[in-house]
């Protein structure tokens, strides 16, 4: 009895326990820990892989995101949609083949048709219900007339050949509904008609997508709104069983809007039948904790990620880390641990554990970049200049000449 240890060092399941996946898929990614043991890290606790990733800006966030997207990579057919903010994972973005969205960019031509499927009936279900949101955040009161006329309005554009907002506002018989969606229309010169009044989507299908949305989030909820539901229903009809990872890196609270708030929660909790992973990233532990939802937030995510912080151990701060449940040397070990370096998980009935992502000046020199106007300019002229050859390029400036030879004889099967 002497010599059997009281305590048990946790170091991750050795497959990844969802059963969505195939049996004895590999964990997520593996990372370093005090000792000589790897650890072993999965978003998943059973088939829940729903996290939240919590500290304060400076702590490693944005390459803890990047790295979880990319590991996400190792599983077959796996799809990422990384709703960004800062330009992050620019650079990663384009590295990896994907589609980075800058909404409301100066020169970004993104624009979306949200009717131009409605000629199936469940889109036509998913508009009406879409365009009742979108007068209700005008203050219009929707009445039993108004949602008939709505519906009416819907069905008699689903014949036509265009499909735009502006098609729907003729075939609408009332004035208030009219009245109600005149910012968003073309023919009324809306201001958000540049982005939901195209005539054609410019979404493409992809297994990596990410969207900027910085200047979307410095707008009000009657701007944002409408398209954050738009761009959660196109990725609800991907989901289809393939590994999918919903990263929302800041902006999520934005979501928190009680037109938004059924949509969302419903969201959380059936996400996960389909095999997707939905990610939250904040740097305010006190928004979480303030939030209407957050009983529902903090059970849904039974994997949580602590960034460090210096100041955990203050009053008026540790308050909201025992309101995730954590004791005294918890968190004294996130007030210790190193920022930009360690991260301390916490997984639900499973265990906790300080780790080091361990990551060297390849993942470094894409994780994380394109915050800087600098690296974003980098990016595109390399890409206009050397085509499929710039990551080679990139590498190449950064001093990574081996890692370049490497990536070019992988990408095209012969040296540079």
């Amino acid at each position: 009895a002497n010599m059997i240890p009281l305590t048990d060092v946790w170091t991750g399941l050795p497959f990844n326990p969802c059963p969505f996946y195939p049996p004895e898929s590999a964990p997520l990614f593996y990372a370093a820990t005090m000792g000589t043991t790897p650890f072993r890290f999965h978003l998943h606790t059973s088939d829940v892989g729903h996290t939240l990733v919590l500290g304060p800006t400076g702590g490693g966030k944005s390459v803890l995101l990047s790295h979880i997207a990319n590991s996400a990579l190792r599983y077959p057919n796996a799809q990422v949609f990384f709703f960004d903010r800062g330009y992050s994972q620019f650079a990663l973005t384009h590295a990896v083949g994907g589609d980075f969205y800058d909404i409301l960019g100066d020169h970004s031509p993104l624009a979306f048709c949200p009717l131009s499927r409605i000629d199936e009936k469940k889109e036509q279900i998913w508009a009406s219900e879409w365009v009742e949101r979108l007068v209700r955040l005008q203050g219009l009161e929707v009445t039993p007339q108004i949602r008939s006329d709505i519906d009416q309005a819907v069905r008699e554009t689903a014949r036509t050949s265009s499909r735009t907002l502006s098609a729907l506002f003729f075939n609408l018989q009332n004035k208030s509904v009219q009245e109600a969606l005149t910012q968003y229309l073309e023919v009324k010169e809306g201001y958000m008609a540049a982005l939901l009044d195209a005539k054609e989507d410019g979404l493409r299908s992809s297994f990596w997508q990410t969207f900027e949305i910085s200047r979307l989030m410095s707008m009000d909820a009657r701007r944002t709104t409408p398209v954050l539901l738009y761009l959660f229903h196109q990725i609800e009809r991907s989901l289809d069983g393939r590994p999918t990872f919903v990263i929302i890196d800041e902006g999520w609270m934005i979501m928190m809007n009680e037109l938004f708030m059924d949509f969302w929660i419903e969201f959380l909790r059936t996400a996960r039948k389909n095999n997707a992973c939905i990610i939250l990233a904040t740097q305010s532990l006190s928004d979480v904790v303030s939030s209407p939802a957050f009983s529902v937030i903090n059970e849904s995510c039974p994997t949580k990620i602590f960034l460090p912080n210096p100041s955990a151990r203050d009053q008026d701060c540790e308050r909201y880390y025992q309101a995730f449940g954590l004791n005294a040397r918890q968190i004294e070990i996130i007030a210790g641990a190193q920022s930009k370096r360690h991260y301390y998980v916490s997984a639900q009935n499973l265990g906790e554990r300080l780790i080091d992502l361990g990551l060297g000046p390849l993942e470094l020199a894409f994780y994380g970049v394109g915050a800087a106007a600098s690296d974003r300019e980098k990016v595109v002229r390399l890409r206009q200049e050397a085509g499929d050859r710039w990551v080679y390029e990139w590498l190449k400036g950064r001093g990574l000449k081996e890692d370049a030879e490497t990536w070019m004889r992988l990408h095209t099967g012969r040296e540079a």
